[in-house]
Order: C-alpha cells, then structure tokens, then sequence
C-alpha cells in the first residue's frame, strides 16, 4: 500500500536512504538541518524566511488578531528583529502569548540591543541559540573557526577572497570551508556567484561564538587583517577607477 514516510531533522544520508526505496507511489519527506548532498533522486525545497506577510500572520495567529493589529507602527520592527525566521517569531509570539499585559512595543524594546537580543529570543526550553548551538557544534573545527572569524567581516555580504583573509586559508581551503557553511544553513550563498551573507541573527551568534571562543589577540589579528584588505581593495578600485573608464569590476567582486 502507499504510505507517507516522515522524517523529521535528518542528520545524515544514511539515516534517510533506507526509507527512500518505498512501494510505488509511495513518498519520503525529509526535513533537515543542512544539506543532504549525496542523496540520489530527491527533489529540494528550501526554505527561506517568511516574508512579512506571513510573519505578521503567524503573530497574528499566536498572539491574537486584535493585539498584533492595535500596534502597526510597531509589528514590523519586530519581525525585522526577528529576522523574519519562523521558530524567532513563534518565540517571540509565544513570550507575548504568555504575557498578556505586555505590549508588543516592551518586547520590542528589549530585543534592540544585539547584545541580549539571543538570549531573549527565548520562551522555556525553546530558544534560537540552542536551534543555532545544533549546526554549529555539527561542523568540523575548521568551519567553525571560519564561521566565527567571518564575524569580523562588516558590510551585508562578502566574497570569497575576504572569507579567505578572515580564516587564513588558502582558496581551495576558504572555498570548502564555505561550501561547508551552506550546507549547514550557517552562511547563506548570495544572489550572485562567489557571494555569500549571514542571516541578522545567525551573525550575531557568530560574534557570541567569537567573542567567547577566540582571544582578544586573536579576534584583533582577524579584525586588522579583514580591515587592511579592504583598506587595499578600496585603495585599489579607486586607483583604477575615472570618469573616462569604467570600474574594475574584479576588484569590486572580491571586496
């Protein structure tokens, strides 16, 4: 008989292949953390972050209609701060749920500050730092090491060649240790090949990791190295750039 098989945060290929060879006309839905590369003959959905509309809806849904709508002015900035990530908002949704005297503006308030916003986005046993603590501690110790030295990059995305000046690393190196990221839903691939951009929250617990992890020597090696590339590549565009001539654009792709 056809039968629909569920299998909820899969680690590994091989938690998954003996349930791919069902009867006919029978499916496997799997959902997991990163990227099960090597299976054969499946098709991929990826899930991005809610757009507003939905997030809004899904605090609409778990705090009530009437008290998500008495505050316009202030749902969007909870959703920006929420990132837009579904398990932030059924947090956050689930923290005003439980307390019915709060305004969405107090929440708002206290989730400002990056410095606690982690630690905030948190309602019992459900919390964004531990969903994010799973990946992290599922990577090897070079991914690692580049996830939280990538905090020292600044800017909303960044290429290859800065990644490799932030880690150490040769290309190849910086290029796997990448791939390894995306896989890993830590590090999100751009829109344009060879870019790459953090979620909000996902750099944040980059610089938590840093921050707790690496030295103050250490994190300002990184931190003069990533800035001193710039410092080049900025010197350079501008050294190559007229109004009479277009800009290189090689030098710009690898800021």
């Amino acid at each position: 008989r056809k039968v629909l098989v569920l299998l909820d945060n899969a680690a590994s290929e091989a938690q998954v292949r003996p349930f791919l060879a069902a009867a006919p006309g029978s499916r496997t839905l799997v959902t997991c953390r990163r990227t099960l590369a090597g299976l054969e003959g499946v098709r991929w959905l990826y899930l991005d972050p809610f757009d507003d509309g939905d997030a809004e809806a899904l605090l609409e849904a778990v705090v009530g209609v009437d008290r998500v709508r008495a505050e316009p002015d202030v749902v969007g900035e909870l959703v920006e701060l929420c990132g837009n990530l579904p398990l932030a908002l059924r947090i956050v949704g689930n923290r005003l749920a439980s307390r019915p005297h709060w305004s969405l503006r107090y929440l708002v308030d206290q989730l400002r500050d990056e410095r606690t916003r982690l630690t905030g986005l948190s309602a019992g046993d459900l919390q964004v730092r531990s969903a994010f603590e799973v990946s992290y501690r599922g990577l090897s110790p070079e991914g690692r090491v580049l996830f939280r030295r990538l905090a020292a990059v600044p800017g909303a995305d960044f290429g290859v060649e800065l990644a490799q000046v932030a880690g150490g690393l040769t290309e190849s190196e910086a290029f796997g240790l990448l791939d390894e990221l995306v896989d890993a839903s830590m590090v999100l691939a751009g829109p344009v090949e060879g870019r790459f951009r953090f979620h909000d929250l996902l750099r944040l617990f980059a610089r938590e990791r840093w921050e707790t992890e690496d030295d103050e020597a250490d994190r300002s090696l990184t931190t003069e190295a990533v800035l001193d590339h710039l410092l080049d590549m900025a010197t350079a565009a501008g050294e190559r750039f007229s109004p009479e001539e277009p800009a290189n654009e090689e030098v710009f792709a690898s800021l």
